[in-house]
């Protein structure tokens, strides 16, 4: 399994990188910082089911997906973010968190 949550850090190191020149490359931090969301997500989709590999069968009792295969999100950020029931059902709570990920 990929370490996510590794290049999640490495990324937003990068950001503060482009951001710190003068002047600041905004356009790449922008880019590598949906890089960093997208490798934050998908560490929180390993975590919270309790993954080893992408499609083994979800390890969190009490979810809708327990026991059921866990596929790789692809890059849209609400998908990973629909992964994580419990997670999910409080992010609903904050539409402007549901518009920026969309």
């Amino acid at each position: 399994m990929e370490d996510y949550a590794g290049a999640h850090e490495a990324r937003s190191k990068d950001v503060e990188a482009l951001l710190a020149v003068q002047p600041p490359r905004a356009t790449a931090a922008a880019h590598l910082g949906g890089i960093a969301v997208e490798c934050r997500l998908r560490a929180l989709v390993v975590h919270y089911h309790r993954l080893t590999n992408w499609n083994d069968l979800s390890g969190r009792a009490k979810d809708p997906k327990s026991k059921q295969p866990i596929a790789r999100p692809g890059h849209g950020l609400l998908n990973a973010l629909q992964t994580m029931d419990a997670i999910y059902r409080r992010a609903k709570a904050d539409s402007l968190l549901l518009i920026h990920l969309s």
